[in-house]
């Protein structure tokens, strides 16, 4: 089997009860469900067929995320979606096995049928994708997943779940560190941001463009939160001591008069302005990608992050900043602006801060 990720947002509404919703995929009915409860959830998967499917409560929040978005209304077929009650979910980041079932798979199934966890039969055919969650500890259920589905999933490495084989932030530091500072673009961040107090126990996944950049589970009471200004609107933790030195602390109110708004001032959210710190930004390209043998590498904060060509390496350039490299999708190079290069400062100076007054 291949160990895949769901990366592709889906749209979703609450079910009603008794309401009769048909799965059909390529001309195939693969479920046929009719919601019994007030709580479960009509998903139409992002595929060619759009098909409609249902799912419990509890299945469908350990999938997705909790909070869904709206859509955009400027585009007709959406706000008659809207209409219908649909919101844009992004998934978490949950693994599954998949595996193409050949003829003598299917031999092995006397009518051709199964039942699935949530009690729908299930047809099997050569070539069909039977899943399974993973680890091996979540590994409880079997399901069908036709082939055209597996376009909304990208594969995982094996080595991905061993942390030991990727590169630490030294070796990182060793590999690129003069390419940043040689070639990096020295930037700055202008654009002011969303913040909130962090909840111990609190899950945040950090999604860009389809893509899991970090997923942190806080685990202290004064790590920060912040919602990015960008078409993602990706969240991420800040531990206390860098969110001091990266924002003002002084966060003003939100505007409460703009509904949307209104609801993220409700769980806390402030604005607050970015401090003037520079960091040198490198662009990735095949060779450089070609450095890290897994294609990931340990963020500082112990979350793996994935390197592709087309993205950046962020390096502070700063002489009181710690010397460490973080990843820094494309997409929010739009939250920087460009710092003139007298400003900057040789690496050397900062290795010296690093290594201090015993070398």
């Amino acid at each position: 089997g291949q160990l895949m990720r769901k990366v592709e947002p889906c749209l979703s509404r609450p079910g009603k009860r008794g309401e009769r919703v048909v799965t059909c995929v390529g001309g195939r009915v693969i479920s046929d469900a009719t919601i019994a409860d007030d709580t479960s959830m009509v998903v139409k998967a992002p595929t060619i067929d759009q098909e409609l499917y249902v799912l419990p409560k509890d299945k469908f929040y350990k999938s997705w995320e909790t909070e869904g978005r709206d859509l955009d209304q400027s585009n007709n077929v959406n706000r008659l979606l809207t209409v219908q009650g649909f919101k844009l979910y992004r998934p978490k980041p949950n693994l599954r096995w998949t595996y193409k079932a050949t003829s003598e798979d299917v031999e092995l199934i006397p009518t051709r049928w199964f039942y699935a966890a949530w009690g729908v039969l299930q047809p099997v055919q050569e070539g069909d994708c039977l899943a399974m969650p993973a680890p091996e500890d979540k590994a409880t259920e079997v399901y069908l997943m036709p082939q055209s589905v597996l376009t909304c999933y990208e594969e995982v490495s094996d080595a991905i779940q061993r942390p030991g084989v990727h590169l630490t932030q030294k070796e990182m530091l060793d590999i690129f560190s003069q390419r940043i500072q040689d070639n990096g673009l020295l930037m700055r961040k202008a654009k002011p941001g969303m913040l909130r107090p962090g909840v111990r126990g609190d899950r945040v996944v950090t999604y860009v463009n389809g893509q899991v950049i970090s997923d942190v589970v806080i685990k202290d009471d004064d790590s920060m939160v912040v919602r990015a200004p960008t078409v993602d609107h990706e969240e991420y933790v800040l531990a206390r001591d860098k969110f001091i030195a990266n924002w003002e602390l002084e966060g003003e109110s939100l505007d409460e008069k703009n509904v949307e708004l209104a609801k993220l001032a409700a769980r806390g959210f402030r604005w607050h302005r970015p401090k003037p710190i520079t960091k040198l930004l490198y662009r990735l390209g095949a060779s450089d990608v070609q450095l890290v043998p897994t294609g990931w590498f340990v963020a500082p904060w112990g979350n793996l992050q994935q390197v592709l060509e087309g993205e950046y390496l962020a390096m502070p350039q700063h002489e009181d900043r710690t010397l460490e490299i973080t990843l820094m999708p494309k997409e929010v190079l739009q939250c920087y602006e460009r710092v003139q290069p007298e400003s900057r400062l040789e690496l050397s100076d900062c290795f010296e801060e690093l290594a201090g007054p015993e070398g």
